[in-house]
């Protein structure tokens, strides 16, 4: 066996095996395929002169002598993707490959040097490799799918997981988009329907690979930038040009060095990339010890309701009356909210002395606000003693006593203080927020309340008109100049979020408040000069006109600087410099990420009248016992409205900006100012970091990692008390940057995880942790017993470029962390139209928590209706959703022709869903480092070819043409009978298809579909009657929802025989008749939930029974095979308004 150094952690002793070699490799092997296709026709892995292969076939050319590989075994019982046992699959390959300190050079074999960051050659060529996928961070924060061929330059630095295809792949015949054949250019969808066209080479095989920490803290990425090639050469001493992929492994701290690094690199070859994918990663845990498995872990009781988070509906002006108003309106639609996350802007925290300001959106809203607290009481208080006028039967939606005496007297409260307006109390920043025509995103521009500006413009001037005429109503025009007024003081609460970096959204801001300056200084007040408005709305137009052109110029020449380049480093010298203050300045007054907590108590918005003068820093107090502050009565009052679970946001490192070193409440935790210094990969990735505003203010970091364990134990403990169930906890990424003094980012990121869990695990029992922006792998390859984890970059409203690619994001990025985490997909809002929808029915296809973010009182209830029960529970898929198989190397964002294809299962092992999107039109640019739209090159539309061989559980052999054909009977016209009844939740139609046969539907842009997969029951074994002999069945789903096949729990059938009753036709008949006997087959199922439930049947039932008692039901015969062939009808079941589980039995007689 390989040797290792000094001070290394040897890996489990069930876990070695032998180095290089094959029969070792073959350890974990099972059953092999008959026809030898696939990963079972190849011998293990081997790295042999500087190749490596399994068997004869080729992956990594060029690999350094640095680099030692170890085979280990695949030790999973049973496959978590098919469900099959993994020793009936083909068998998987898997090493570890470790850094070790001998390498050769132009001077010969010598000792690699200690130093802090290697970066070796892997791969000068990838010679079997016909495309490749690769999850890579595109910001400091986050990671995004990037897609190529076999070139090694084409793969981005910061590359945390790479998969290739070897050896051909899977494609599908068609992908015609809106500009292909006229033969689908006429219709919305092709009612022809044909065999899956599979252009499979034999011996395809996907490959895995899983950059690691080592023992040592060492983080390994992947990468082919130019300058870590140029890296490589310099410290192999090696000449040579070109772009090979390079392993960086770094421990981001100068003075913690080595040598060599043991188990840096996890490789995994399987016959499927999911198959790849979740065998690499098992082996990664049991080698590092230092994160579970998804299978492995608790779940949170949040995962299975809906859920609202206060982050896009108020941004940092979040109140307690607001979180009130967003629960009650989500309630009196139907679709109440079980579980909220109270985001960022509850905490006690302040800007540095000098950017100290007076009116501070984190602590109080500006004058007026009709969300203020103090505001807020008087009329919460009027409304406890309103009565409940409507009835229980005049709710739409079942609630409980308590909620009904809580949702519709809250709702009136806060109508009466935002004047009756349709959206309660609306902040100025209640999305969709104003944006710039010129941003990069190239928003429509709507004022703060989300009308477009000619309509709103059209309304003021003929309200101005109507009041000239009327002397009495004279103060109205005082309340227009005094908006005006207040201009600098709504700027303080508006904020524009869009995606891209904290410079832009404070520009985008300041663009924001620009444009409803301008509005508001064209009306006129009679009482003065007309003419003395127009100074003021020239210089408001020219400020929209600066800001929109600073805007404009920073995207297209100061962000998308090239790392190391001359502009780069001229801008870097101008940030970190002479421009610092202003930034510093700028970004204080418009936004709070560079505030720091000052106090473990909540903020003075959700404090009481009692200890709102405590929380000045500079003011010394006496110590209060925790919870009492009055946050506890806030908890209370939110969950009395039916809420279950209430998480709070915290980040990482306390807030934004960190601790506050200045801050009496805070010196015990020995935060010391720390400037991030982040790693040349991340750089390369986001040049901008050099000059972002957390870099330039530092972030207060405790002197001693346990120093906050034990602030994250106190901030636990006082939210436990207050009634708080969990905590959302963000920018966990930063922590990379700031290991230097601490033994790296690393090992920091591991005794930061270690004590946070531990924290929650003590204060929230139910595993309450939801891990966020933490995709750089010190955060993900330490979430040990945390489950739950954003798997994306944002949701933005106002970012309509970023919509179609988020929906890209968090399902390609789940084939890696969806087997860690279940994958969290972010909130959405349901009120964006088009986007609302594609997001909604991708959460529903997701297997992840679903939760919206919408302002109170804009919703679309018809929406989330189709997500949301009246109970608040959501039907979540299995597994974590991910892109087809035929999908996982197509970049169907921007290629033109793919349509995004996510395949989930649910409670039947034989049944699954199967969402198709058109997300083609925009995409993550990692030039410029912004999401970018392609009108003119999007397709006016694509198909995608839709099979049950989509969901991967259902190609298992024992759904093979081999065993269908030996279950086909022998008068069947086809080769084999239909296997899977299809439903599609749109247009409501119903296919009968084989395994094999596919459905071809066109989707326009943002369009989708969702279909419900079920396996097709027969009972000929059981009857030899000629008219039950063929009958097939197939419960699919509810109709209402858009995962309604997750609510057929189980489903069964029995053969039953019944003597004849004698008529007194038939009792001439005599003995004979007498001993007759009646055969029927009674199909069942256990369905959850409410509405109609649809199944599939070759014949009419002669009746349907739910819970007992018989129902009138639907039948059309309008089901058609592959070949458009009627083959069955579809069942209407009404199961009635009732939510609950329901027993449905089908009776089929002769």
């Amino acid at each position: 066996p390989r040797s290792r150094g000094a001070g290394s952690t040897p890996p489990p002793a069930s876990d070695r095996t032998h180095r290089s070699s094959p029969a070792g490799a073959m350890a974990g092997g099972g059953k092999r395929d008959a026809k030898g296709k696939g990963a079972a026709a190849m011998a293990g892995l081997l790295l042999e002169n500087g190749v490596l292969r399994v068997g004869t076939r080729a992956i990594l050319e060029g690999v350094s002598p640095r680099f030692e590989l170890e085979t280990v075994r695949d030790d999973r019982v049973r496959s978590d993707c098919t469900g099959e046992l993994v020793r009936d699959l083909d068998p998987t390959h898997v090493g570890v490959l470790s850094l070790g300190e001998n390498a050769n050079g132009l001077s010969g074999a010598h000792r690699a040097d200690p130093i802090s960051r290697h970066v070796v050659q892997i791969a000068s060529r990838l010679p079997t490799t016909s495309r490749f996928v690769a999850n890579a961070r595109c910001k400091l924060w986050w990671m995004t799918p990037t897609w190529g061929g076999s070139e090694c330059g084409s793969i981005p630095p910061e590359t945390q997981f790479l998969l290739l295809e070897i050896g051909g792949g899977e494609d599908r015949g068609g992908g015609a988009t809106g500009r292909a054949e006229a033969s689908v250019a006429t219709e919305k969808k092709t009612s022809g329907r044909r065999k899956k066209e599979k252009k499979e080479k034999p011996g395809t095989a996907y490959v895995a690979f899983l950059p690691l920490i080592s023992p040592d803290g060492f983080r390994a990425t992947l990468s082919g930038h130019k300058m870590d090639a140029k890296t490589a050469r310099e410290q192999s001493g090696e000449g040579g040009d070109g772009r090979p992929l390079c392993v960086v492994a770094e421990s981001g701290d100068a003075a913690t060095t080595c040598s060599k690094a043991d188990s840096i690199l996890c490789v995994a070859v399987a016959s499927s990339p999911f198959e790849a994918a979740e065998a690499v990663v098992a082996a990664a845990s049991r080698r590092t010890q230092t994160f579970g498995l998804r299978v492995d872990k608790v779940v949170p009781p949040t995962a299975e309701v809906f859920g609202w988070c206060t982050w896009d509906a108020f941004y940092h002006s979040v109140t307690p009356a607001g979180v009130e108003a967003g629960v009650a309106s989500l309630a009196s639609g139907g679709t109440p909210a079980r579980f909220v996350i109270v985001d960022d802007g509850w905490q006690s925290v302040t800007p540095d002395a000098a950017y100290r300001k007076k009116v501070d959106h984190i602590s109080d809203h500006p004058p007026g606000s009709p969300f203020r607290s103090a505001d807020a009481a008087p009329a919460l208080a009027r409304s406890a003693s309103l009565p409940a006028t409507p009835s229980k039967s005049d709710l739409p939606f079942q609630t409980t006593e308590t909620e009904r005496s809580f949702v519709l007297p809250t709702l009136d409260a806060f109508r009466e203080l935002s004047g009756g307006r349709s959206s309660p109390g609306a902040p100025e920043n209640a999305s969709p927020a104003p944006s710039s025509r010129s941003s990069p995103a190239r928003d429509d521009v709507f004022d703060a309340y989300g009308q477009t500006p000619g309509k709103k413009m059209t309304q003021r001037l003929a309200r101005v008109t109507r009041s000239a005429a009327n002397p009495l109503r004279r103060e109205n025009f005082s309340r227009a100049k005094s908006r005006l007024k207040q201009s600098v003081s709504h700027l303080a609460s508006t904020e524009v979020h869009r995606g891209n970096d904290r410079i832009e959204n404070a520009m985008a801001t300041a663009l924001v408040a620009a444009q409803v300056a301008a509005k508001q200084a064209h009306i006129p007040v009679p009482s003065e000069p007309a003419k003395a408005w127009w100074p003021m709305r020239a210089a408001a137009l020219v400020a929209t006109g600066m800001a929109s052109g600073l805007e404009s110029a920073y995207w297209h020449g100061v962000h998308s600087s090239p790392y190391l380049g001359l502009s780069w480093r001229w801008f870097k010298f101008l940030g970190q410099g002479v421009l610092s203050p202003a930034i510093r300045a700028a970004v204080s007054t418009l936004s709070c990420f560079n505030h720091r907590v000052s106090l473990i108590e909540a903020n003075v918005k959700f404090a009481n009248s009692e200890t709102r003068g405590t929380h000045a820093v500079t003011k010394k107090r006496k110590r209060r016992k925790p919870g009492s502050d009055g946050f506890a009565d806030v908890v209370a009052r939110i969950k009395s409205l039916g809420v279950e679970h209430v998480y709070c946001w915290h980040a990482l490192f306390g807030y934004w900006g960190g601790l506050h070193p200045d801050a009496d409440e805070m010196k015990r935790f020995k935060p010391v100012m720390t400037t991030p210094r982040h790693t040349p990969g991340l750089l390369a990735v986001e040049p901008s970091q050099a000059w972002d505003p957390i870099t330039l203010g530092g972030v207060g970091v405790a002197e001693r990692a346990e120093d906050l364990g034990s602030f994250y134990r106190e901030l636990h403990a006082y939210l436990a008390k207050a009634g708080v169930d969990g905590v959302k906890v963000d920018g966990q990424a930063v922590v990379g940057g700031l290991g230097h003094g601490r033994g790296g980012g690393p090992a920091l990121a591991k005794k930061l995880h270690t004590m946070l869990e531990a924290s929650v695990k003590l204060h929230f029992p139910t595993n309450g942790l939801i891990n966020c922006m933490c995709h750089s792998s010190e955060n993900i390859l330490n979430f040990r017993e945390s489950s739950l984890a954003r798997v994306s970059d944002d949701f933005y409203p106002t970012n309509r470029a970023s919509h179609t690619v988020h929906v890209a994001n968090v399902a390609y990025n789940s084939v890696f962390m969806g087997e860690i985490v279940v994958p969290d997909w972010d909130m959405f809002q349901s009120h964006c139209g088009e986007a609302g929808a594609l997001h909604a029915a991708a959460r529903a296809v997701g297997g992840c928590p679903v939760y919206v973010s919408d302002a109170p009182g804009k919703h679309d209830f018809t929406l989330l209706r189709k997500l949301v029960f009246p109970s608040g529970r959501v039907l979540r898929g299995s597994l974590p959703g991910r892109p087809t198989r035929d999908c996982v190397f197509k970049d169907p964002c921007s290629d033109k022709t793919t349509a995004l294809k996510i395949w989930n299962k649910n409670a039947r092992n034989d049944c699954g869903v199967v969402g198709a999107f058109n997300v083609q039109g925009a995409s993550w640019s990692r030039a410029k480092g912004i999401f970018v739209e392609r009108f003119d090159d999007a397709a006016e539309f694509v198909v995608a070819e839709v099979s049950p061989s989509d969901v991967e559980t259902l190609r298992s052999s024992k759904y093979s043409c081999d065993a269908l054909e030996e279950e086909a009977p022998s008068s069947a016209s086809t080769s084999f009978p239909p296997l899977f009844a299809v439903h599609a939740h749109r247009s409501g139609e119903t296919r009968a298809l084989g395994v094999k046969d596919v459905w071809r539907v066109k989707l326009r842009p943002k369009q989708w579909e969702i279909y419900a997969v079920a396996r097709v029951r027969k009972a000929r074994e059981e009857t030899n009657l000629e008219t039950l002999k063929n009958l097939q069945w197939a419960f699919i789903g509810l109709t209402g929802m858009l995962n309604g096949g997750g609510a057929v729990l189980s489903d069964s059938h029995r053969v039953e025989r019944e003597a004849n009753a004698l008529s007194s036709s038939s009792a001439a008949r005599g003995k004979r008749a007498a001993n007759a006997r009646r055969v029927c087959v009674v199909a069942a199922a256990t369905v959850y939930g409410c509405g109609s439930l649809a199944a599939f049947a070759t014949a009419r039932p002669r009746s349907v029974l739910v819970d007992g008692e018989p129902v009138a039901f639907g039948f059309d015969r309008d089901a058609t095979g592959a070949t458009g062939e009627v083959c069955g009808g579809r069942v209407l079941v009404p199961l009635g308004p009732r939510e609950d589980t329901h027993e449905v039995r089908m009776r089929f007689e002769e």
